[in-house]
């Protein structure tokens, strides 16, 4: 499991997220992103990071968990693990973000 040392909320899992997406978590806001459930962590990218990293064959692929399952429940292909690690070497400016702060940014967007 991905942990991280968060200022608020202490030894906490994290997300690497794109530079878009920790300018609006950073201001307590959570925009159109999109989720890319890989282990040990996931990515959070904007709709631009998305094209242009190519993490666009991953959006809802049925080959991956979704975020309420396990590794274990799931078997994942060799070659889907290659291309993913390929998009994810691209993955420039990511930054760590505790799943917290992404989770106080949703609620903040779902109340207003």
């Amino acid at each position: 499991m991905a942990i991280t040392n968060c200022k608020k909320h202490g030894r906490v899992h994290f997300t690497e997220i794109c530079p878009h997406a920790a300018e609006h978590i950073g201001r307590g806001s959570y925009g159109s992103f999109h989720y890319i459930h890989m282990w040990p962590s996931g990515v959070l990218v904007c709709d631009e990071c998305l094209h242009k990293y190519g993490f666009t064959p991953f959006k809802d692929h049925p080959g991956l968990p979704k975020p309420d399952q396990t590794w274990f429940e799931i078997e994942v292909d060799d070659r889907l693990w290659g291309e993913y690690y390929e998009a994810y070497k691209r993955f420039k400016g990511r930054k760590i973000c505790c799943d917290e702060c992404i989770a106080a940014a949703r609620v903040s967007q779902a109340q207003h």
